[in-house]
């Protein structure tokens, strides 16, 4: 990321500080001083997010300071290794890269499209159900109950239509992403029928809905556009809309009645930064996108739910065989908008070029949006002669494909993904290769098959290890470096239980009887000619899992694979399957749909199994096949108890290595990672905010052929195994991860020498649990699953850290105390479905004439059609915020005789926005330093609060008290706003109640740059603005800008540096502009004049002084690095060399 060479800062940072720095330091920051140098990608260190165990990779590309000093146009390449899940899609930079530039709000749907008004129709056998929008008030009435307002409509009736499906029972989920800001919200319906945004994060920016610059709000009901203000008055318009169309769901259950096939909707699903603006309205950065509507298919989603018969208890049940399975297929169409170009503060542009050709197997047939980002260039734009090119990145990709078994798969699956290869920075003047990146990833070329754990990641088929299969593992860096990733999977200690009384513990350590050892057991071959086969025998409870392929018969069949336990033999000698699984099953058949290769089937799946012995049978329509023959290759785990270590949740960074030499022999540095608990060695500080996924349970379905009345017909209930291929807990993650770490020490090697360590500690699920409790019973389950509150605002923050040197001594601890403020709104209600585990041919019709005959709430229906009960819950969701409340930091130093430490406790008190007002410092000798700060909510300065413009400190204050003394105060600055700018700056002198103006401005241009300023009260200084009013030209000390703005002479000097901010190079206008300075020059005998001129993008190119001494900057024309500074006479003044080693 290249820093511009010179220093032109706006207002805000100067004054922050303005107690510290001099009047002159303040004025300079307006004007280029001496250049900055490049700044050169230095790799000395790769942050990592100890908490999650995740490495920060950046690749910083192109920066565009906008004229607000608090908004700055930053494009880089981000890079997250838990984006390698099966079912991961890569986006326009590869799998598991982002790139950063402007920002987009996503949303996501839940319990339908909160604005449809029309109803959404879906078929079933029994009749229409058209599913209406939250907005839609005299349709749902859920909305009214969510504002507290009951309305006409009777309990009973809203239970009617709910459980037909008639209902959008929450708000649909917002989050956002941009310029480092990232958040949740909802759009809700107010009580004054308007679109209300209501944050689900506790921050300072303002969100509204539908909602223009002059906060002019339409009726609309349909959420098309949302305006962001940031704490520093700067807005952000998201009025580019990206569409989803969700074209077929299908949901296949009990009996073809059951069936539900809803019909295409469409609905904004995304919300792209259009447009950002200054406090004033100014336009600071223009964000263009493609204008063709990209269709990009998300192919077919399925989720598989197979159950397997237990047992009954009836004289007669009739069902035994009927929840054979149950698939969910979704398929959505999305009309992307790609990013296309950012326009910045008038010419300045940063262009995104994309091809098409992607190779991705895991997208739809329809792929016209599905292309590849290739090429990120800063550029500026001219009218006449085209675009001049500044800086130019080439991205390069290459495609990886895996092979993988996924839980009741038939057969392997292969996916070919789109992986980010090189990054060039490129030489405009030749095309050639200034320095590159060159990224490699785990498992490339390796052709085995992996399968998928319960949190959808890679594991080694063989041993069960988690595998770094398309996980970043090492990137060539501009140095010549390489740096290695080396990972490891994450482990826990600790989970929350479930089922548990308020008064319980709310974790559990968890243990396996198992030490993650796999060895493979047999591999056989059975004839299932008979009835059942002896399959093995098992001593203890265990993970067991299944490979079978069927080496005859020729033709296809059908048919349920059963697995039986002969310790469950019922009372009466009745064997019931401990599992079951239907299946298609044949060797070196050709099957279109299935099996178009003609390839033997594979069946995989995996199990915990009881001890006891185990028999196979294999059935199909027609009953048992003779001369049937199956292998089956199992892999078992290792006799051992093994707690506080259980492995799941993906990767985490295990160390980082840099490299160097010819063949990477050197190792430069080496940075290790420890996640073990410090109190608890053997156990790892690793727990979850969530129960595990779960993908296996029990289910008890009720049979009765009666009418509601309850008369006649037959009862039974019914016992099923279930098993899925999708986690049917809603899992909540701890800041981005599956897993966070209490404790992470950070070892440090400079080569081979061990240089010392650091030990983190930080809040965790461990000490702050979610307070609901998760309500679930895999022997007995009942769905829906009620969500519970995430507080996991508390989690991931620093409580303590200790320095160790080489020889183990602390050099430093530092320990932190937090408070939180935590708040909840109401999202919407969870329908509890009352039939969900009863079986009736035609349930609804039996309801439905229930509710046309029985409108009276006292009625209550027998058995389970208890419909007269509320069956809707009201959800809720927290957010809140983490505030430091003390700090503690010692710093140990050892000298001949001992240990000695100085010690600093630092207290804090926030303002009602969580801004600091009080910063004490309470030092080893008794010493205090305080730091005042006030706001625009302390000084009421209501022209700010309503720009929002809350995070700007106005008053800062400074006072010490010595042991002994009194109090007094050192430092006291206060800054002044008119208009939403700064007008001036006022210190106070040690101990005096009288100010001092230090500096005004007296006056601004259009675009909010100042045009004149006075320093304390002793002369005027006047700023021209040129390059479209990008950049100062022309510094006039002790002119008013009143006296000069109509001066045709400046106005000659302003045209001719526009001319020179959008020529080529060698067009003669730089020369032209430093005539027309010169001649400015001339006619202002009688003041101190300096005048500049610029490459736009590059930096500064001379600087004239009053008494007409010129220096100029010389750039290298294929880098753009700063290589000297000459006087008029070409004599070398400074010169700069680069070395990217360090």
């Amino acid at each position: 990321m290249r820093k511009t060479l010179y220093c032109f800062l706006f207002f805000f940072s100067a004054y922050a500080n303005a107690q510290t720095n001099s009047v002159g330091d303040i004025a300079s920051k307006l004007f280029p001083a001496s250049p900055d140098s490049n700044n050169l990608m230095k790799f000395e260190e790769v942050p990592v997010s100890y908490y999650t165990g995740v490495p920060d990779v950046i690749i910083p590309l192109i920066s565009i300071p906008t004229s607000n000093p608090n908004v700055s146009i930053d494009t880089s390449l981000k890079y997250h290794p838990l984006s390698a899940k099966y079912d991961d899609k890569a986006g326009v930079a590869g799998l598991g890269w982002n790139v950063i530039a402007g920002g987009t709000i996503a949303r996501t749907v839940r319990g339908g499209i909160a604005d449809d008004r029309s109803g959404r129709y879906s078929s079933t056998a029994a009749s229409d159900l058209g599913i209406w929008g939250l907005y839609e008030k005299n349709r749902n009435p859920l909305n009214e109950r969510l504002n507290g307002n009951y309305g006409s409509i009777s309990l009973p009736e809203m239970n009617y239509y709910g459980i037909r499906g008639e209902y959008d029972t929450e708000y649909d989920l917002y989050q956002y992403n941009f310029m480092g800001h990232t958040g949740r919200f909802m759009v809700i319906l107010n009580s004054s029928n308007q679109l209300e945004v209501k944050k689900l994060d506790q921050n300072n920016l303002k969100i509204f809905c539908n909602t223009n610059l002059n906060y002019i709000q339409s009726n609309s009901l349909t959420p098309s556009q949302f305006l962001i203000i940031d704490d520093m008055g700067v807005k952000y318009s998201f009025d580019v809309i990206e569409t989803s169309s969700i074209s077929n769901t299908v949901a296949e259950s009990i009996g073809s009645n059951l069936g539900f096939n809803f019909a295409a909707y469409t609905y904004n699903s995304s919300f792209h930064l259009g447009n950002i603006y200054d406090q004033t309205d100014n336009l600071l950065a223009e964000f263009t996108y493609s204008e063709e509507n990209a269709v990009l298919e998300v192919p077919e989603e399925e989720q598989l739910t197979k159950r397997s018969f237990i047992q009954s208890y009836a004289n007669t049940c009739p069902l035994e065989d009927e929840l054979g399975s149950k698939s969910v297929r979704t398929r959505t169409t999305q009309l992307v908008k790609r990013l296309e170009e950012i326009r910045v503060s008038g010419n300045r542009v940063i262009k995104f070029q994309y091809e098409e050709g992607r190779t991705d197997s895991n997208y739809g047939l329809n792929t016209t949006g599905l292309k590849k980002l290739t090429s990120v260039s800063s550029l500026i734009r001219t009218e006449n002669v085209g675009d001049k090119i500044i800086d130019r990145y080439l991205l390069g990709y290459k495609n990886i494909s895996t092979k993988y078994y996924k839980n009741l798969d038939i057969g392997s699956r292969t996916v070919s993904k789109l992986f980010l290869d090189t990054v060039d920075k490129i030489r405009v003047q030749d095309n050639t290769s200034q320095f590159s990146y060159s990224l490699n990833y785990g498992g490339e070329g390796n052709n085995q098959v992996f399968n998928i754990d319960n949190w959808g990641y890679y594991k080694d088929a063989t041993t069960n290890q988690i595998s770094t299969k398309d996980v970043l593992t090492s990137m060539i860096v501009p140095t010549g470096e390489k740096i290695e990733y080396n990972y490891e999977e994450n482990t826990y200690s600790h989970v929350p239980r479930v089922n548990i009384d308020e008064e319980e513990e709310r974790l559990e350590l968890v243990c396996d009887e198992n030490s993650y050892t796999y060895e493979d057991i047999d591999s056989e071959i059975y004839n299932l000619s008979s009835q059942k086969v002896d399959l093995f025998d098992i001593d203890h409870d265990q993970n067991v899992s299944f490979q079978f392929s069927f080496t005859s018969p020729q033709t296809i069949y059908e048919g349920k694979l059963r697995l039986f336990n002969l310790d469950n033999i019922e009372t009466g000698g009745v064997l019931y399957p401990t599992y079951e699984i239907t299946i298609r099953f044949c060797n070196s058949c050709f099957d279109e749909e299935n099996n178009p290769l003609g390839n033997n089937l594979n069946y995989f799946f995996s199990r915990h199994l009881p001890s006891g012995r185990y028999k196979v049978e294999l059935l199909s329509g027609n009953g048992y096949i003779e001369n049937f023959l199956m292998s089956s290759h199992r892999n078992r785990t290792e006799v051992g108890t093994n707690c506080g270590n259980r492995k799941g949740g993906g990767v985490r960074i295990a160390n980082i290595i840099k490299k160097s030499g010819d063949n990477y022999e050197f190792t430069d540095k080496r940075t290790d990672y420890l996640y073990k608990d410090v109190d608890n060695p053997l156990y790892s500080s690793g727990a979850t905010a969530y129960p595990e996924p779960l993908f296996n349970y029990k289910e008890i379905y009720t049979y009765a052929g009666s009418t509601v009345q309850g008369n006649g017909g037959s009862y039974c209930n019914i016992y099923y195994n279930t098993d899925t291929n999708y986690n049917v807990l809603p899992f909540q993650k701890t800041q981005g991860g599956d897993v966070g770490y209490q404790y992470v020490t950070v070892l440090n090697t400079d080569g081979e020498n061990h240089i010392g360590k650091t030990v983190y500690k930080f809040t965790s699920p461990k000490d702050h649990y979610n307070e609901d409790i998760v309500m679930y019973n895999r022997d007995l389950m009942i769905f829906p699953l009620l969500p519970i509150r995430n507080q996991d605002y508390k989690r991931g923050l620093l409580l303590e850290s200790k320095i160790y040197n080489e020889e183990g001594k602390v050099l430093n601890f530092s320990e932190n105390e937090y408070i939180f403020n935590e708040f909840s709104e109401k999202i919407g209600y969870r329908m509890i479905d009352p039939f969900y585990n009863n079986i009736v041919a035609d349930r609804q019709a039996y309801y439905f004439g229930f509710m046309n005959t029985n409108m009276t709430p006292g009625y209550i229906p027998n058995h389970w059609y208890n419909v007269g009960g509320d069956i809707f819950f009201l959800l809720f969701d927290t957010y809140g915020s983490a505030r430091k409340k003390t700090s503690k930091d010692i710093n140990y130093t050892y000298e001949t005789g001992g240990q000695r430490n100085n010690q600093t406790i630092t207290s804090y008190v926030y303002n009602s926005n969580d801004y600091p007002t009080e910063v004490k410092q309470v030092f080893q000798d008794g010493a205090e330093s305080i730091s005042l700060t006030k706001y625009a909510t302390e000084t009421n300065n209501t022209s700010l609060i309503s720009a929002n413009m809350i995070g700007i400190p106005l008053v800062t204050e400074t006072k010490v008290k010595n042991s002994g003394h009194a109090e007094r105060r050192v430092s006291k600055t206060e800054t002044e706003y008119e208009n939403k700018l700064p007008k001036r700056v006022k210190s106070y002198p040690f101990e005096s109640a009288t100010p001092l103006e230090e500096i005004r401005f007296d006056s601004y241009d259009d675009r909010g740059n100042p045009t004149q300023y006075t320093v304390r009260n002793i002369q005027p200084v006047a700023i021209v603005w040129g390059y479209d009013k990008t950049q100062p030209i022309a510094k006039v000390e002790g002119a008013n800008y009143s006296d000069i703005a109509s001066m045709s002479v400046l106005s000659e000097m302003v045209t001719a540096s526009n001319a020179d901010a959008t020529a080529t190079a060698n067009a003669g206008t730089e020369a032209a502009l430093i005539a027309k300075q010169k001649a400015f020059r001339q006619a202002l005998p009688n003041f101190q004049v300096t005048t500049y001129t610029y490459d736009p993008l590059i930096g500064v190119t001379s600087v004239a002084q009053p008494s007409g001494l010129r220096e100029q900057y010389i750039y290298n024309q294929n880098t753009n690095q700063l290589e000297m500074i000459v006087d008029a006479d070409g004599k070398v003044l400074k010169q700069f060399k680069y070395n990217y080693k360090h």
